[in-house]
């Protein structure tokens, strides 16, 4: 799903909306065929500034020459599990700090209750995850902020600790390589508001409360930990269920199709709504976006076919509806050029930012 969040800078409000949607299809394309020209032409590592040589230099200590070790004289049989907790990174020299080691991520399930009017979450994680080494003894999470509840392991309570901004969670026991395991996390409070070191135009990531009608996440780039424990790291894909409870009146929005709506409930008792969104194609946790509130669903399908939904503010709705006109034919150029779309929907989701717009999957 495209987020948009530009309808609210100066200018034509049609003509800001539709710049907005073209530049993000470009830039999607533009970087799929960057990444494709560096890798041809480029046979160096690119430089780094002094700082962040330092930086990565004291996050990643050198490593030293392997050891010698004599052949095994027999072969055993089994494969001894030796305590290996997973590492507190994912080792990306440029984000060091940032995901981790030791496990595989195949699906997240986000239950989130959200009302605008309150900057106040209650929610619950659940991360279906692969081992991916022998001895796999705990594991850790980037998450930061939240009071936590409880933590559960294939439905066992367990301990866990907070470690700067890293939840570590202890195993009820060692796990070989290829074993799966569920974690279950439960939290609730203040969603945290701090800069981040990688995108400073911005205050903060993860949710942005705007009045009592509207919340939204901004998670790219490193902003997934700051609304649900996640392996934050665009190199961990998995598929996404979203169930989000917001107050009557509202609609909850995220990535991939609306399933179902049925009653939910509030923290304060009342009765809400519903809304279950799941996208099983495999997403890093810094695509996965949400929104909530007085929402329009607008649908339409490309030339070609491709199912098309937005999501649009009221007041946004006449300019929406100006730039969306030529969304279906963009799409099946860009299809013809690059090969069939790869997910369920094309769309997006207005908000009130100014001058920006944000990709999402």
């Amino acid at each position: 799903m495209q987020e948009d969040k530009s309808t609210s800078q100066e200018g034509d409000p049609s003509r800001r909306l539709w710049f907005a949607l073209i530049g993000s299809i470009a830039m999607a394309a533009f970087l799929c065929l960057a990444i494709v020209v560096i890798s041809l032409t480029s046979t160096e590592s690119p430089a780094l500034p002094v700082a962040a040589k330092e930086l990565i230099t004291e996050a990643i200590p050198e490593l030293g020459q392997p050891e010698e070790v004599a052949a095994p004289t027999a072969v055993s049989s089994e494969i001894p599990l030796v305590a290996q907790p997973g590492g507190r990174s994912a080792s990306d020299p440029y984000i060091p700090e940032l995901g981790n080691s030791g496990y595989d991520v195949q699906h997240y399930t986000l239950q989130l209750v959200l009302d605008p009017a309150t900057e106040y979450l209650e929610g619950t994680t659940t991360i279906e995850a692969l081992s991916t080494i022998n001895g796999l003894s705990e594991i850790s999470l980037d998450f930061i902020g939240y009071e936590i509840g409880v933590v559960t392991v294939d439905g066992l309570a367990v301990a866990f600790e907070r470690q700067e901004n890293k939840l570590v969670i202890k195993l009820p026991q060692n796990l070989p390589q290829g074993d799966s395991f569920s974690v279950v996390v439960a939290y609730r409070g203040t969603p945290p508001s701090e800069p981040s070191v990688y995108l400073r135009s911005i205050d903060h990531l993860g949710l942005h409360y705007s009045g009592e009608n509207n919340l939204f996440a901004i998670s790219e780039p490193d902003g997934a930990r700051y609304w649900f424990p996640s392996n934050d790291h665009l190199q961990d894909k998995a598929n996404f269920r979203f169930e989000l409870v917001v107050p009557k009146g509202l609609v909850a929005v995220a990535n991939g199709q609306l399933k179902e709506t049925q009653a939910g409930v509030l923290p304060n008792g009342e009765i809400g709504e519903l809304f279950i969104w799941e996208h099983n194609y495999p997403m890093a946790p810094y695509l996965a976006v949400i929104a909530a509130g007085d929402y329009e669903r607008i649908e339409d399908r490309s030339p070609e076919g491709i199912p098309l939904r937005h999501y649009v503010q009221p007041e946004n709705r006449e300019a929406a509806l100006e730039a969306a006109s030529e969304i279906g034919q963009a799409i099946d150029w860009m299809a013809e050029l690059f090969g069939p779309y790869p997910f369920e929907t094309f769309g997006f989701v207005t908000a009130p930012v100014t001058g920006r717009s944000m990709e999402t999957q």
